[in-house]
């Protein structure tokens, strides 16, 4: 696997484990922003044929959210964000 299908899929990891965090009161705003990332990160670099539906139904819930942790970090995102998806590792 190379670099560039290893970020897509930690961005999309990263999608999915946010996607389980209902108790972030606005996840929908933070979805948007990701999945903008993604679409960029697809369009700039031309990437067709990735399979999404792997990373949905293939990886843990804890990589995921492992992988959410690690994009928010590294894009500044919200504290609180951050500090409910470490605690929602914990209790995994």
């Amino acid at each position: 696997m190379n670099t560039l299908e290893e970020k897509l899929n930690l961005l999309i990891e990263a999608y999915y484990g946010l996607l389980e965090m209902d108790e972030y009161d606005l996840k929908e705003f933070e979805l948007k922003k990701l999945k903008d990332e993604i679409d960029n990160f697809i369009n700039e670099y031309n990437i067709n044929n990735f399979d999404f539906e792997s990373v949905k139904n293939n990886i843990s819930l804890r990589t995921k959210l492992q992988s959410l942790l690690i994009v928010l970090n590294k894009n500044n995102r919200p504290l609180e964000l951050i500090l409910l998806v470490k605690r929602r590792l914990k209790d995994e």
